[in-house]
């Protein structure tokens, strides 16, 4: 029984957090699958709550809930000729709902089983109780019927149903329906809405990659400012290495158009009058984007957990569902422990649990990668050259690499390689060209004429048949070589 107590408080735990365990597993069958009747009631706030919201109740939202459904209790009871609930009774309920509210889920592997067997348990045993009081006609395929429902119910909160592609019409239009409209989250940029049809699915990772120094942080900043300024989403971004103040400088400059001078003094020092022009207009703006919060951490002291729970805080605090995650970048994360010491499989298991991470929170994530030091060998660079880069982009749907040669850089122009495109359907080309307006730095379409520019000086590093794996160097060796083994086998069979 105190096993059973601590399932069920993991069990309220998981659905105060996350919308679909309140919806898809607890709506199920709560009473059967809490024993306390406080508990009981705490879920069917919860699950009142999230058929109308997908954000994450905050503590005052939950207060007000609570105190609506002791009212609620009180009339019922008032009408019943019961006596109503002490104040014991109700400090009792905020009590329990406050301490469910205050708790971290555990998401173990261990902990996650333990309680999707609690959850089978429970309702196979109910369900064979309901189905017997039926009646025996047709008890089997009834129960059969019961009991793949049961199984395919999961803590978080995902239906594994299977649909028959034939036959399920409701079931076809519902998925198309949601991948089409309600699931994408537009760039607000054109170049990269093109390349992926609209924009990125929910639950989806983008991972962008450069070398040091090459702009990928830049490029990051870019993305949070027009998912959240230009296509009106809510974005969290996370840095795990810039100072505030440094970020924030990236954030106004794209937002306000402001150049380096604007901002600062001969000193280095950030001008005042400059903070007071950007507060007064960003005033004026209210209302008009979507919301665009930022934190900064250091490198190895955040962990996935630490991550979801910021998203978690921040949704409840706010009162929005955020869309959009970006994290610079995932490699400075604290890693979990673990016996693995290949930095390729080390790498492969955080980028799993980054794809979990934006599957529970039912948001896109956005990340970027580091390219080792060879791939300034590299004629187009790519993310070949990242250890273990392949379990990655397996994991990834939209993969980038930044490419800027001396020429490009000069004239402000830079090529994304598409390593990835889950969605790319008839785009035409192996890049993405886009220009900066080096006032501040924010990433524009270029006309037909900038285009054309900007072709010319990438040279033969645009070509799209280009073999992008290997250099030019290793592309020759691999021709010898090639050419020496049809001759040898050409001799062979003459």
């Amino acid at each position: 029984m105190e096993n059973n107590k601590v399932l069920e408080t993991q069990l309220l735990a998981h659905a105060m957090q996350e919308p679909s365990v309140a919806k898809q597993v607890l709506s199920r069958n709560y009473t059967s699958l809490l024993s306390d009747e406080k508990d009981k009631n705490i879920a069917k706030v919860l699950i009142k709550y999230y058929n109308g919201s997908s954000v994450p109740i905050s503590e005052d939202l939950l207060r007000s809930h609570i105190s609506k459904m002791l009212s609620d209790t009180n009339r019922i009871n008032a009408r019943k000729g019961q006596p109503e609930l002490t104040t014991d009774d109700e400090n009792d309920y905020y009590s329990r709902a406050l301490d469910i509210y205050n708790s971290v889920p555990d998401r173990s592997d261990t902990m996650m089983h333990d309680i999707d067997k609690y959850i089978h348990d429970k309702l196979t045993a109910t369900a064979f109780i309901e189905e017997s009081a039926l009646g025996e006609d047709d008890i089997g395929n009834r129960a059969v019927k019961r009991m793949t429902e049961i199984n395919n119910i999961s803590i978080r909160g995902v239906s594994n149903k299977p649909i028959d592609v034939y036959d399920d019409m409701e079931a076809r239009e519902k998925i198309y329906s949601e991948e089409y409209t309600n699931n994408k989250v537009p760039f607000g940029l054109k170049s990269l809405d093109e390349v992926t049809r609209g924009g990125l699915d929910r639950k989806e990772i983008m991972l962008i990659a450069a070398p040091s120094g090459k702009g990928k942080t830049t490029v990051m900043s870019n993305l949070s400012y027009y998912f959240s300024f230009v296509a009106n989403q809510n974005v969290l971004h996370i840095s795990l290495e810039e100072l505030p103040s440094t970020q924030l400088v990236r954030f106004d400059r794209l937002a306000g158009n402001a150049g380096v001078n604007d901002i600062y003094t001969e000193d280095g020092e950030i001008k005042p009058q400059f903070v007071t022009k950007m507060n007064k207009w960003l005033t004026k703006q209210k209302g008009k984007h979507g919301m665009l919060r930022y934190i900064s951490s250091t490198p190895n002291t955040m962990t996935v957990d630490d991550i979801r729970q910021q998203v978690i805080s921040t949704e409840r605090e706010t009162g929005k569902k955020i869309s959009v995650l970006v994290l610079d970048y995932a490699d400075l994360l604290k890693k979990s422990s673990s016996s693995v010491v290949n930095e390729a499989q080390i790498g492969e298991i955080l980028y799993q649990d980054l794809s979990k991470l934006a599957h529970e929170l039912d948001l896109v994530l956005i990340t970027g990668t580091q390219l080792n030091r060879s791939s300034g060998d590299q004629d187009v660079k790519n993310m070949g050259s990242i250890e273990g880069s392949y379990r990655k982009i397996n994991i990834v749907s939209l993969a980038l690499t930044v490419n800027s040669n001396k020429q490009e850089f000069e004239k402000g122009y830079m090529r994304f390689y598409i390593d990835k495109a889950r969605s790319r359907f008839g785009y035409p080309d192996n890049f993405i060209y886009l220009k900066y307006n080096l006032k501040n730095m924010l990433l524009v379409e270029e006309t037909p004429q900038e285009l054309s520019e900007h072709r010319s000086l990438a040279g033969s590093d645009s070509s799209k048949n280009v073999d992008v794996k290997k250099s030019s160097k290793e592309q020759t060796m691999d021709s010898a070589i090639t050419d020496s083994i049809n001759d040898t086998l050409a001799k062979a069979f003459s």
